[in-house]
């Protein structure tokens, strides 16, 4: 769905915990692909109904420092392969 939407982050809410497999999956996925994925559990949905938006902005500019962090290797092969189609 992410493909067919042209999506960059992909967002999975549960009103339960997620296993740690799936954790596992979502941090491969964000460490092999140009996708970002974003695991929300009860504990947040919480948070949120009892703070509000802010809680959900920090959780998700947390997330995304953590897939900076893992993206970039990524980054690093890119630019390694755009100097070397220009040598």
């Amino acid at each position: 769905m992410a493909t067919l939407l042209q999506a960059q982050v992909i967002v999975i809410a549960t009103t339960g915990t997620v296993s740690e497999t799936v954790k596992t999956y979502a941090q491969r996925v964000s460490e092999t692909t140009p996708y970002q994925v974003v695991l929300v559990e009860r504990p947040l949905l919480d948070t949120y109904r009892a703070v509000g938006a802010p809680a959900l902005r920090l959780r998700f500019h947390q997330d995304a420092q953590n897939a900076m962090r893992l993206k970039q290797p990524q980054v690093l092969e890119t630019l390694d392969e755009l100097a070397e189609d220009e040598s």
